[in-house]
């Protein structure tokens, strides 16, 4: 009989849209949230959890874990979207904002091959300063951090689950978060710029390893048995207290506060873990309500609105680049994210995670000439909706601008 797997979480959507609202509302500058940049925390944190359950969860039901298969599967998720978005910012930066054109060939080649975290520390850019126009892609560098993971952990996790026992690699995961929390704590210096252990891969990897490290423990949707009511109700009360303290965290903390660069982030990592651990139980009522549609359709959108929201908000800057301040501004700003970030998602994220790109080009070597003229025919519709989405909204931009 084949075990449960964990399937699709929606309420794990629903996390992900908590944590991509805080960091737009931190990067349009609302006051009350100056924690905001501590969603990707969440995100990094989430993912570790998810990856390493796929991982798990392959090897049981197949006795083995097919990297290629995985990181394809990466790829098709990940590099469509960001294709388009540097294809836009490109031609943005080239035709209308010449000034943020100067250093885009770097940070493109960084963004390609997924290390815009250690371009963004070589060139001493900051996270956190707002002087000018910031690079159109420096939020990048969180991507750059999760494929990095992406990259080196499922197969030393794999050749660790070969040789050594599963108790001896929780351990593992618990003492090399402890490090990366560690050297957070010593390189961090108060009162300069955080940027350095903020950006750096080796200073963020508590968060995805302690989502790994819940994976290996942690499988509720495995047990046979159904929670007793008490239970249940400890669950939903350990996740209300969770989301309220991550509340806590985005509300009352700051990018300069000493704490959370020593042991706070690591502080955090645990308070999602407990959070994602109630989530993921099938008993639980907290579950049900960050799973409501509304929340799951920003959650869905998450890697696009994140995409987007960043270039879009720096190319329509109050009294510099657009008229607008305040909410008018937000509702511009927030209006142009969701647009481009649902075409993406649906002229672009959706057809390469099903394998439209595939069975077209299997139509196009076809030897039928129907068959060939049709999938023509059908790139050309394609081709021109997304010449067409890019060009309404490089107009909107500029017109923005304006």
């Amino acid at each position: 009989m084949a075990q449960p797997k964990l399937g699709y979480q929606p309420s794990l959507d629903g996390l992900r849209a908590v944590s991509v609202i805080a960091v737009i509302l931190y990067h349009a500058g609302i006051g009350w949230i100056p924690g905001g940049f501590l969603g990707v925390e969440v995100f990094f944190v989430v993912s570790g959890f998810l990856i390493t359950s796929l991982l798990l969860e392959e090897r049981r039901h197949t006795g083995r874990i097919d990297l290629k298969h995985f990181w394809v599967r990466r790829a098709r998720r990940l590099l469509p979207a960001l294709y388009a978005l540097l294809v836009v910012v490109v031609i943005a930066a080239l035709l209308v904002y010449k000034d943020a054109a100067g250093r885009l060939g770097g940070d493109v080649i960084a963004a390609l091959f997924y290390v815009s975290n250690w371009w963004n520390i070589f060139l001493k850019e900051s996270y956190f300063a707002q002087a000018g126009r910031p690079p159109l892609l420096r939020h990048l560098w969180s991507l750059a951090v999760e494929e990095q993971f992406y990259l080196v952990f499922p197969p030393l996790f794999m050749l660790a689950m070969r040789r050594v026992r599963m108790r001896n690699i929780q351990l593992g995961l618990i003492v090399i978060s402890l490090a990366s929390a560690g050297l957070m704590a010593v390189l961090f210096e108060p009162y300069s710029d955080p940027s350095r252990v903020y950006y750096g891969t080796d200073t963020r990897l508590a968060g995805m390893l302690t989502g790994a490290l819940l994976a290996t423990a942690w499988s509720p949707w495995r047990s046979k048995v159904k929670a007793h009511p008490v239970a249940a109700n400890v669950l939903d009360g350990v996740g209300t207290a969770s989301f309220l303290a991550l509340v806590l965290f985005l509300t009352k903390v700051n990018e300069f506060d000493a704490f959370i660069y020593r042991g706070g982030f690591l502080l955090l990592d645990i308070v999602c873990v407990l959070l994602i651990a109630v989530l993921v139980h099938p008993a639980t009522r907290i579950s049900k309500v960050l799973a409501l549609k509304p929340i799951v359709w920003i959650g869905v959108r998450s890697y696009a609105i994140y995409l987007w929201h960043w270039p879009i908000f720096q190319v329509t800057r109050p009294e510099l680049d657009i008229g607008l301040t305040g909410l008018p501004l937000l509702v511009l700003r927030i209006a142009l994210t969701v647009g481009a970030a649902e075409a993406s998602f649906r002229l672009i994220e959706q057809p390469f995670r099903s394998g439209l790109l595939g069975r077209w080009y299997a139509q196009f070597a076809s030897n039928s000439p129907e068959v060939r003229l049709n999938a023509r025919r059908q790139g050309m519709t394609f081709g021109t909706i997304a010449v067409v989405a890019v060009l309404l909204l490089g107009a909107g931009l500029a017109n923005a601008s304006t």
